[in-house]
């Protein structure tokens, strides 16, 4: 039941920041709204790739300091 808890809010989090991003690009003066999403979901991803690389660094790191 945690696990689900902090994965909801880990999505609501990129969600929210997808959102933001959005909202600066259209704020900067591009109103083609496909190529908006596109940037966000490139920029959503690459997000991704570094946290999923983080955690997986610190899980490792932790596994090794038990043993």
């Amino acid at each position: 039941m945690q696990v689900i808890i902090k994965s909801f809010g880990i999505f609501l989090s990129w969600v929210s920041s997808g959102f933001l991003i959005y909202f600066f690009v259209t704020l900067s003066g591009s109103t083609d709204v496909r190529l908006n999403w596109y940037f966000v979901a490139i920029v959503l991803f690459i997000m991704f790739v570094v946290q999923t690389i983080f955690v997986y660094r610190d899980q490792r790191k932790h596994n090794g300091n038990k043993i």
